[in-house]
């Protein structure tokens, strides 16, 4: 037995961490608030929201405009700030999904120890 195994069969133990329930998407996205990088997730939604306000004014704007410069000028605005938002919040799908892939592999890892333990005793 190494220090791992050790490790993984104690947090098994004490319950730390989770059965094969699935998660929901709501668990999921609340789930990358909590970790180390929580600031940098919330900086994103924090643009999002930026990007998107962007977008609406340049969006309003851009019908009251009277001339075909405005017009231009207001539309390439709203395109902008809607390839941001869309940007953002691909990335942060992204880390929503790099988390659940982690989650997946812990638990395996522990479908391993037990199988590792099993295997041992019967020796």
């Amino acid at each position: 037995m190494n220090e791992l195994d050790d490790k993984i069969r104690d947090s098994l133990r004490a319950g730390a961490i989770g059965g094969s329930d699935e998660e929901g998407v709501r668990d999921m996205v609340l789930a990358t608030f909590r970790g180390k990088a929580r600031w940098i997730n919330f900086a994103g939604i924090a643009k999002i929201i930026v990007f998107a306000c962007i977008a609406v004014i340049g969006a309003m704007r851009f019908m009251d405009a009277e001339t075909t410069r405005d017009q231009i000028m207001y539309s390439s605005i709203f395109l902008a700030g809607t390839v941001c938002v869309m940007g953002l919040s691909v990335t942060l799908w992204n880390t929503v999904r790099h988390n659940a892939v982690l989650r997946e592999i812990k638990r395996l890892e522990i479908q391993v120890a037990q199988l590792a333990s099993r295997v041992h005793g019967e020796k």
